[in-house]
């Protein structure tokens, strides 16, 4: 079928005819014819049997064009696919981000103190949903919380205007009543029987715990609206420890104990109000003798500390029991122990000598063994005499 003019064909068709006998079939690429330049591919096989060779081929073009269309399409339906998964992907972060953040915007809104806004429950099944049950209840018990600490504090505000109102109601004419009774005992003292000494001191008596009850309630009243004003001033520390010991020792011994000061080997300054840190060391000394046995000893002490000195008083009596310790300082705090319970006391003594303290910058703590005893102390920054090194603050 080759013309016999065309060599090149035929040197070609020969030697695809010898490969096919020797191999039995081959590839080859060629020109076919020599004068159209395009490559072609072709393909033979030998049958021996019939010693026929049989040859197919077609232009590189055409696969190249086929190639080329089979990646345009795959290119197509790739594209169509990475468009589908973009508008999934898309539609799964909406899904997952805007719950994510109403979630964001609720707690934000709670971390403000701002309630009003409550995410919306759903019935999915996920994590998602799952969050947003759980925010829906937060949201919920935050605003229940809300609601009881408003009425606790409205209750608590009502309670403070009552004490407020009854002290400072209470205070002149209790103050009359115990001045009245201070001058029938000692101006009456040898006129009166014995009985009638004993009630007239029994109620002058009750006037003076009533008295100090009224005033430790308008120290809290001044406290708690930020009203309660000191006058802080240098005053030496031995001169004040010593005048602690003159003003309650008479409690001691009312209570039968003893009490002893160990003074600093060197006097030093502290910077207070004079008036109301002996109204702290005092409700300490008082509190050391109402729960020390009957002969037992109370210790006031005073020890340098680097740039502090810290003023203890010690007890050897009852001691705090530890489940009450946390609540010591708390108003109208008192032990539940039977023999705490048997001492008069208001329980707002330590409250107040705790704020005391704290408003002329000094700390105040405690260290306590039940059964063992206990010891009270604050602590201030001090000076030397004379102000050799300035004010400590």
């Amino acid at each position: 079928l080759i013309d016999d003019k065309d060599a090149h064909g035929k040197k070609y068709m020969q030697s695809f005819i010898k490969i096919a006998k020797e191999k039995g079939e081959g590839v080859d690429v060629y020109y076919w014819p020599p004068t159209d330049g395009r490559k072609k591919v072709s393909y033979i096989k030998h049958f021996p049997a019939w010693d026929w060779v049989v040859g197919s081929g077609t232009y590189v073009q055409h696969i190249e064009d086929e190639v080329t269309n089979l990646f345009a399409r795959v290119g197509s339906i790739g594209g169509m696919l990475l468009i589908i998964l973009l508008l999934l992907s898309y539609s799964i972060g909406r899904s997952v981000s805007v719950p994510i953040l109403e979630v964001s915007e609720v707690l934000k809104n709670v971390a403000r103190g701002n309630l009003d806004k409550q995410i919306l429950l759903t019935d999915r099944k996920d994590e998602v949903g799952e969050m947003i049950r759980t925010v829906h209840i937060f949201v919920k018990q935050a605003r229940r919380v809300a609601k009881i600490d408003a009425e606790k504090a409205a209750l608590e505000k009502t309670k403070s205007e009552l004490i407020s109102v009854v002290s400072h109601e209470l205070r002149t004419p209790v103050t009359a009543i115990k001045g009245s009774l201070g001058l029938a005992l000692g101006t009456m003292k040898d006129t009166l029987d014995e009985k009638l000494h004993y009630l007239i001191e029994t109620a002058y008596n009750n006037c003076e715990r009533l008295l100090v009850l009224v005033n430790d309630l308008l120290d809290i009243d001044k406290t708690a609206a930020g009203q309660m004003t000191v006058s802080m001033e240098e005053e030496s520390l031995g001169d004040l420890l010593k005048t602690a010991v003159e003003n309650n020792l008479p409690y001691a011994q009312k209570y039968h104990t003893r009490l002893e000061y160990e003074p600093l080997d060197e006097d030093v300054y502290i910077f207070i109000d004079r008036s109301r840190f002996l109204q702290v060391i005092a409700n300490f000394l008082s509190n050391a003798a109402k729960f020390s046995s009957a002969g037992g000893l109370v210790q006031l002490k005073a020890k340098k500390d680097g740039a502090h000195v810290r003023i203890s008083v010690v007890d050897y009596g009852f001691g705090i029991p530890s489940k009450f310790k946390d609540k010591l300082f708390e108003k109208f705090s008192q032990a539940d122990s039977t023999a705490a319970r048997k001492l008069t006391g208001t329980g707002l003594g330590l409250h107040i000598a705790k704020n005391l303290t704290e408003i002329m910058k000094g700390k105040i703590g405690f260290e306590s063994t039940e059964g063992v005893g206990s010891t009270f102390w604050v602590e201030f920054p001090f000076m030397k005499k004379g102000g050799e090194n300035g004010r400590v603050e």
